[in-house]
């Protein structure tokens, strides 16, 4: 029996993506950009320097939840068995917290792995059709977080100015919000870049553009 599941599985060939699926890929090699109905088809062509920063944020965000969870166990046996918490944990789990959420963005928008409803979509079978509704989307992310931006910039500037830091650990606030505004920005160019590869002539594999 073994020897026949085996000859089976050689038999088989490399495995296919499902219709409408990303194409597998590396980790964090030669991303493609997930186009109109999850199709996967046109490579990345301006923000390949995003990748690093990606990379590097992706990592930080697992310490920082990693740290996270461990603080908050402390703290919860510390305070229910021994009746002594530390207040200075709920200051730091809360920033551990947001960067952990916020650094993860970046990968997550390169990729297109942000929790989504594709029940519309997967019913759409006209391909100008999916185009149109993904590029709306699109712009509709970009003016979501521009708006964010706009709204963090004074935030930032006002944290700088009066020197707001936590309570107990005196922790600066203004480099948090800077940190999580680069984020938001990073995900605004990424957006922009899935919008100009969908209206740019797609290029072959030898690097020309097709008409």
């Amino acid at each position: 029996r073994i020897k026949t599941k085996l000859a089976n599985n050689s038999c088989r060939g490399p495995e296919r993506s499902a219709p409408g699926s990303t194409p597998p890929q590396g980790r964090w090699r030669d991303p493609v950009i997930p186009g109109p109905g999850g199709k996967g088809v046109k490579r990345m062509r301006i923000f390949k320097f995003l990748l690093p920063f990606a990379r590097l944020s992706y990592s930080i965000s697992i310490a920082c939840l990693c740290l996270y969870t461990t603080l908050a166990f402390i703290n919860v046996i510390a305070r229910y068995f021994f009746l002594k918490p530390y207040p200075w944990t709920e200051e730091i789990t809360t920033l551990l917290f947001v960067l952990g959420v916020f650094l993860n963005q970046v990968i997550l928008e390169i990729f297109d792995r942000q929790l989504s409803v594709s029940f519309i979509m997967s019913r759409i079978k006209n391909e100008t059709a999916l185009k149109i509704i993904y590029i709306l989307k699109r712009v509709l992310v970009i003016g979501m977080w521009l708006l964010l931006i706009k709204e963090a910039v004074p935030v930032i500037q006002r944290n700088y100015l009066f020197e707001t830091a936590s309570v107990i650990l005196r922790i600066p606030m203004w480099p948090l919000y800077t940190i999580v505004t680069l984020v938001m920005a990073s995900v605004v160019v990424i957006n922009l870049e899935k919008i100009l590869v969908q209206l740019l002539p797609p290029k072959d594999h030898a690097g020309n553009i097709s008409v």
